[in-house]
């Protein structure tokens, strides 16, 4: 099995365009990408990396995206649709309990070890989103995690 860490490679982008959608961001946020990464705290080439769809950001990236900008968990993971939507709700435990578990079975299934903070970060990227596109999220995820099984 192997660890997953600070960026993926894949061999291939996200199979919908995150870099776009990380551009989008930051076009949102008014910042240059230089801006960008500094405010995230990875350099710019990583950055670029990424919006360019060479490798692709951490969970952890992602996590601050939906959790401090307020940027929708399941537009940023699989797009389209309408993004920078804040969800202002109390905590579902058990559907975000209900989505811990399935991206567990998604990664053991890809045969990749991801730590419980990893774990966490990908099911609290789709618990923010569309419940209606938890499913892609997942079958996105597996598409991701699969060539690092191998």
């Amino acid at each position: 099995m192997s660890n997953v860490s600070h960026t993926v490679r894949t061999g291939k982008p996200f199979a919908t365009g995150i870099g776009r959608r990380l551009a989008a961001v930051r076009r949102h946020l008014g910042l240059t990408q230089s801006a960008f990464a500094e405010r995230f705290g990875v350099p710019r080439q990583t950055y670029l990396s990424w919006e360019h769809e060479r490798n692709e950001p951490s969970a952890r990236l992602l996590g601050q995206l939906v959790e401090d900008i307020g940027v929708d968990g399941s537009w940023l993971l699989a797009g389209p649709g309408d993004g920078f939507q804040l969800r202002d709700h109390p905590i579902d435990w058990e559907r975000l309990r209900h989505l811990s578990i399935q991206v567990a079975k998604v990664a053991k299934s890809a045969r990749v070890a991801l730590r419980p903070e990893q774990v966490l970060d990908y099911a609290r990227i789709m618990y923010l989103g569309d419940p209606a596109k938890e499913e892609f999220a997942l079958a996105q995820l597996a598409e991701i995690l699969g060539p690092l099984g191998r």
